[in-house]
C-alpha cells in the first residue's frame, strides 16, 4: 500500500514502512526503516532541594537502550516527556535533558547529549510555579548525536537546578491527572537503506 502526500516542495511517500527522504536536506537523503525502538515510563515523581545540579537522574532505575548500526547516517529520534514540572521558591529556575552512557550503570561513556540548561524554566518574584507539561522530540543522525557505529547506548532523562534554594519537581502529578505522574522516554533508530 502506498500513501502519497503532496507538499510545497514535491511529493513525499510513505511506502511499506519506509520514508522517501527526497525532500530532506542534503546529507540525510534516502529511505529509512524503523530498525529498533526502546522506551520506558517511570511513573514516580522526582524532587530535590539541592541547587546547582546539572545531571540529576529523574528516571529511577529505568533507561532506554539502542545499538547503533554500521552507518552513523542512521536517524535517531528521542521523544522525551518530563511530565509536569514545578518549583517552589521565589527566583528559582530549572531545566531538563537527555543523558547517555555505554553501560546501564551510567558510569562509562556518560555525557549529556541534549539539555535546556538550568535556567530554562523559572521566573523572578514568583513561588509555587507550575510550569506545565514539558515534552521534547528531536531527530538527528547518529553522528550528529555524537554516537559511534555498532555501539550499544543507554539513555535516561535528567533534571537541572539553579543554584538558588528551592524544591524542584519533575513528573509532578496535578489534580484530576491521568497518567500525569512521572516521565517517559522513547528512542527510535531509523536505518538508512
Amino acid at each position: 500500500m502506498t500513501t502519497t502526500i503532496s507538499g510545497s516542495t514535491g511529493v513525499n511517500k510513505i511506502t511499506d514502512g519506509t520514508i522517501d527522504g527526497s525532500d530532506f536536506a542534503s546529507g540525510v537523503r534516502g529511505k529509512y526503516v524503523l530498525e529498533d525502538n526502546s522506551r520506558f515510563f517511570y511513573t514516580a515523581l522526582t524532587s530535590t532541594s539541592v541547587g546547582g545540579l546539572t545531571e540529576l537522574n529523574i528516571s529511577g532505575s529505568l533507561y532506554a537502550t539502542i545499538t547503533t548500526g554500521s552507518s552513523t547516517a542512521d536517524l535517531i529520534t528521542f521523544e522525551q516527556d518530563f511530565g509536569n514540572i514545578f518549583f517552589s521558591n521565589v527566583n528559582s529556575y530549572m531545566g531538563y535533558g537527555l543523558q547517555r552512557a555505554t553501560n546501564a550503570n551510567f558510569t562509562t561513556g556518560k555525557t549529556t547529549v541534549w539539555s535546556t540548561g538550568e535556567h530554562a524554566n523559572g521566573t523572578t518574584g514568583a513561588e509555587n510555579c507550575y510550569e506545565g507539561r514539558a515534552n521534547v522530540t528531536n531527530t538527528r543522525t547518529a553522528a550528529e548525536w555524537g554516537l559511534s557505529a555498532n555501539t550499544t547506548y543507554y539513555f535516561r532523562l535528567i533534571g537541572m537546578t539553579h543554584a538558588t534554594t528551592g524544591t524542584w519537581y519533575w513528573g509532578n502529578p496535578t489534580a484530576s491527572h491521568t497518567n500525569g505522574a512521572g516521565v517517559k522516554l522513547s528512542v527510535s533508530l531509523w536505518r538508512l537503506l
